[in-house]
């Protein structure tokens, strides 16, 4: 092929990139709009827009397979999860910012572009500069709160992230090295046959287990989602750890290992052990946004099961992502609102006097986080008891019987911190309850509550509307 026809080949392939360009316009844009004007709806509709744009190329996409030199790979799944991950981007607006507006969506829109390479990547080089541009992004939107604590939790995130940035280098230097080949696609069992490559590829997974807050790379989480701000945590709840999740995916599932392989059994183990670091963890908390911060480490565990199954799993992992998603969303939602009037802890919730119909659905969103019916949190974990069951009669493999164990009693034990919010307000007695002062919270804010809510019960009912 001659060099015209590689770049015509190259022109017309760049257009199955287009939600990532546009996204990128979209972030210039922003930069350049700020010279003119500051004006904060401005700003918001242009990012509204250009996400709009790149969800509309998302559902434009015809045909599947390998572009650009075999380095990115455009499937089913990752067309999907792309407009996930563009749509829970658009719903950060909802939030209130005052400070940095500009700043902040520029960089929400570079975690995006990043968080959808690694959907896509396919050659080594693409995963460590997407993993790369999604983690710059993470650490200094965690400093936007502009506090003492904010900041060393963004020195937290980013030291930590240092560290595993280089245990990623390293592995993907050894697969190279091993295998010769950048492509995931060219990966299998077979090329991994000496202790030291399996090691790399060991690496290489730790460094995706850092986006996506798998044990032991998790204890960033607590400190920067209670420190950081919640626009930008509800992001960071969702974002990085899905985009994580696939690449980890896409990853195994071309190497194939079996179940009995010692790096498989050391991935299941760290999932197991997440699930229940998440749940001992939440158990212990006093605050509203630390106790969800370990609830969400729990949900990364019962999510990182899909990442490491088979085909058969996709639907069920899909549906539990796209509720994990609204539910985070719905979750920080209800806790900045209240936030803004200085509740914070778990206790403090006692001491509203009214906003019955915001507690309410509260307490739905957290019974869905639960799993409890008729939400749609029951039927994601529902697919997941499923789905582990069936893959253990399948496969008879003890690692699997003691995964399905821990996530229903993990399940159990996330009764016990996830409605302590709703029991300080509907059932504890307090003398302060009689003297405290009414928070007001305007309509709009109550609506939108009230969808999110709505939107969970729906998908328990007609989950079909998304599978």
């Amino acid at each position: 092929m001659n060099l015209r026809d590689q770049l015509v080949q190259i022109l017309s392939e760049l257009s199955l990139t287009a939600q990532e360009s546009s996204l990128i316009l979209g972030a210039l844009i922003l930069l350049f709009t700020s010279l003119i004007s500051a004006n904060e709806v401005l700003l918001k509709c242009i990012f509204i827009f250009f996400l709009s744009i790149a969800s509309y190329y998302s559902l434009q996409v015809s045909s599947f397979g390998f572009i650009l030199s075999n380095s990115l790979l455009i499937s089913h799944l990752n067309d999907k999860f792309s407009l996930l991950l563009i749509g829970s981007t658009a719903l950060v607006v909802l939030f209130r910012r005052k400070k940095q507006v500009t700043e902040f969506y520029f960089l929400t829109l570079s975690l995006l572009v990043g968080g959808l390479f690694m959907t896509k990547a396919n050659s080594l080089l693409v995963v460590y500069l997407a993993v790369e541009l999604v983690s710059y992004s993470s650490y200094t939107l965690s400093g936007f709160s502009f506090t003492k604590k904010g900041n060393e939790a963004a020195i937290k995130y980013l030291l930590f992230g240092a560290v595993t940035s280089a245990i990623l280098l390293v592995g993907l230097g050894l697969v190279y090295g091993a295998t010769g080949s950048l492509y995931l696609s060219s990966l299998n069992a077979f090329l991994f046959n000496s202790a030291l490559l399996q090691t790399g590829l060991l690496f290489v997974i730790f460094g995706i287990f850092f986006k996506a807050s798998i044990f032991p790379f998790h204890i960033w989480t607590p400190a920067v989602y209670q420190s950081a701000p919640v626009d930008a945590v509800a992001i960071f709840s969702i974002v990085p750890k899905l985009s994580g999740l696939i690449l980890l995916h896409n990853l195994l599932s071309q190497i194939r290992f079996s179940t009995s392989h010692w790096v498989v059994e050391m991935v299941m183990l760290m999932g197991m052990i997440t699930v229940i670091a998440g749940t001992l963890g939440a158990l212990r908390q006093t605050n509203a946004r630390r106790m969800i911060a370990f609830g969400s480490i729990g949900h990364t565990g019962f999510l990182f099961v899909f990442a490491i199954g088979n085909q058969l799993s996709m639907d069920a992992f899909w549906f539990y992502a796209l509720v994990y998603a609204i539910m985070n969303i719905a979750v920080f939602y209800i806790i900045h609102c209240f936030e803004t009037h200085s509740i914070e802890q778990n206790n403090q919730y006692a001491l509203i006097n009214n906003q019955t119909l915001m507690l309410v659905s509260f307490t739905f969103v957290l019974i869905s986080l639960v799993g409890i019916p008729p939400l749609s949190g029951f039927t994601a974990k529902f697919f997941l008891f499923s789905y582990l069951w069936n893959w253990y009669q399948s496969s008879q493999s003890n690692w699997i019987l003691a995964y399905l164990l821990i996530t229903v009693f993990a399940t159990v034990a996330a009764l016990f911190y996830y409605l302590r919010i709703p029991y300080f307000y509907f059932f504890h007695s307090s003398m302060e309850k009689r003297e405290a002062k009414s928070i007001k919270i305007t309509l709009s804010v109550k609506i939108v509550t009230i969808l999110l809510t709505f939107i969970l019960l729906l998908l328990f009912f007609v989950p079909q509307l998304v599978i």
